[in-house]
């Protein structure tokens, strides 16, 4: 009898766990009768923000840039800028060496 009560007992917690294990698998989410796929298309304004310098490039023919009193010399930049208004609000580029 002895054996019997835990045979019993093991039979039920098997069949206990194979329901928790097995049942999110068998049951999936199903939608109901008023259910509608709807794709909405939005936009976002943004304004009024400064622009953002992305990067920027400083070269020269020489691998550095020596310079001398009285002396000129050319160096080339390249400034990449991100304006999330579109652009129309740059009107010019200043810099100072």
């Amino acid at each position: 009898m002895r054996y019997a009560s835990h045979i019993l007992l093991l039979l039920i917690l098997a069949i206990i766990g194979s329901l928790l294990i097995l049942t999110p698998f068998s049951s999936s989410y199903t939608h109901g009768p008023n259910y509608e796929n709807v794709t909405i298309d939005t936009t976002v304004n943004v304004t009024e923000s400064k622009p953002v310098i992305m990067s920027i490039i400083i070269q020269d023919a020489a691998a550095s840039i020596t310079l001398n009193a009285g002396g000129n010399i050319t160096v080339y930049c390249n400034v990449t800028i991100r304006d999330y208004n579109g652009g129309d609000t740059i009107s010019e580029c200043d810099y100072t060496v």
